[in-house]
């Protein structure tokens, strides 16, 4: 990870960015990622006829994009910094967000769609990591754990309400391709969120690094854990996404009602990091990483492999609170361990691209195995070799406490 220059950078403040616009411009432009990500199968499916296998190829290319362009953000946003400040920067993603997204809408061809989605997928993985230091520069302790409560709350609720809204486009079937309008729609909702940035400062507030009564004796390690899980995690999410309009069509579901019902997992996720927001014994115990991670295989395992909806929807639930519980632990340790860096909430941003990519990618290879169950299969044992190096900063710090309480007996 890549440090800034000490000092602070000329436009920054000693003060947090106001959280109001903040937390708004993250509401809109996170409509717009439920969309890109979690919705973009259906349209592929319904107004494009995408076949299963090209649903999870656009998947694993759009993860593999945004998960690059994520990675280079914060060598990116320096290189332009004599041209653009973050808060330019900001502004620059979601206006060419903003012109791309009618494209779908407007031109015929698969092109615009896959033109689209990989502009969006570098332009969210510019975005996010800017944003995140903007949320997290400036704040310690309570505040900061009372910030990343509110915009994890703000960014999951906006994503269940991106998805589910879906279902209007398509029960409204305008000019027999409403779906895709669903994507055009998203334009204005960007310029929206740009609108924001009138509030925002040029650059985040200097971030100060040394306090480390705030940072627990665990979080190291478990920020290591959180950094095989994360990406774990939307490896599930990932096949997830492309999986979806196909198992309910499967099961002979409404096209109106597909939405709205895969959205069953980002709902649960709102409940569930609502609660950790709020309770904070989760704080550095390792017990919680393992039952988010035994929560995400048995949900997808129900999904993938369930009979029927009932199944589908229990396994929707289990992988929204098991995922909540990873990201949320996730952000919080590399914010605390990281000291609001974009390259720290870059690196975040880059591992979650990794799972969207190998996740649609392992599912490619599950239907070359004759798809259906091996799809579900091949994914759960793809997630599952990230056990054991998740397990192993736990075993370490577990043997370096068993030798310090022999040494002090």
């Amino acid at each position: 990870m890549t440090s800034r220059a000490a000092g602070p950078a000329p436009g920054s403040t000693s003060e947090p960015a106001p959280l109001a616009p903040q937390l708004a411009l993250t509401f809109l432009a996170s409509i717009a990622t439920a969309v890109m990500w979690n919705g973009l199968g259906f349209v592929a499916k319904s107004d494009y006829g995408f076949q299963e296998w090209e649903t999870f190829l656009l998947f694993a290319a759009n993860g593999l994009v945004y998960a690059i362009a994520a990675i280079l953000s914060g060598r990116v946003l320096r290189a332009l910094e004599g041209l653009l400040s973050p808060r330019g920067m900001i502004a620059l993603t979601l206006v060419a967000q903003a012109l791309a997204a009618p494209m779908v809408g407007l031109v015929d061809g698969r092109w615009a769609l896959w033109t689209t989605s990989f502009l969006f997928s570098i332009c969210s993985a510019w975005l996010w990591p800017i944003v995140e230091s903007y949320m997290s520069a400036g704040r310690h302790g309570h505040s900061m754990r009372a910030t990343i409560g509110w915009w994890n709350v703000t960014w999951m609720t906006a994503n269940a309400l991106g998805l589910a809204s879906m279902s209007l486009f398509i029960w409204a079937d305008i000019g027999d391709e409403g779906g895709r309008w669903s994507v055009g729609a998203l334009g204005p909702i960007c310029l929206l969120a740009a609108v924001m940035l009138i509030w925002f400062p040029e650059r985040p507030a200097e971030h100060r690094a040394e306090r480390h009564d705030e940072v627990g004796r665990n979080y190291a390690g478990m920020l290591t854990s959180c950094r095989i899980m994360l990406p774990m995690s939307y490896v599930l999410i990932g096949a997830l996404s492309s999986l979806m309009p196909y198992k309910l069509d499967e099961l002979g579901v409404a096209p109106t009602l597909e939405t709205p019902l895969t959205a069953t997992w980002l709902v649960a996720r709102v409940f569930l990091v609502v609660g950790m927001w709020r309770l904070l014994f989760w704080h550095g115990r390792w017990g919680s990483l393992g039952l988010a991670g035994f929560l995400m295989l048995v949900g997808f395992g129900l999904i993938a492999i369930g009979p029927n909806l009932a199944c589908v929807l229990a396994g929707l639930a289990l992988v929204g609170a098991g995922q909540g519980m990873i990201y949320y632990s996730a952000i919080y340790y590399a914010l605390s361990v990281g000291h609001a860096e974009v390259d720290a909430a870059g690196t975040h941003e880059s591992l979650i691209g990794l799972g969207y990519a190998a996740g649609p990618a392992v599912g490619l290879f599950g239907l070359m195995l004759g798809g259906g169950a091996a799809v579900g299969w091949v994914v759960l044992g793809a997630a599952g070799l990230a056990t054991l190096p998740a397990l192993r900063p736990w075993l370490t710090g577990r043997r370096t406490a068993l030798r310090e309480a022999r040494a002090r007996n």
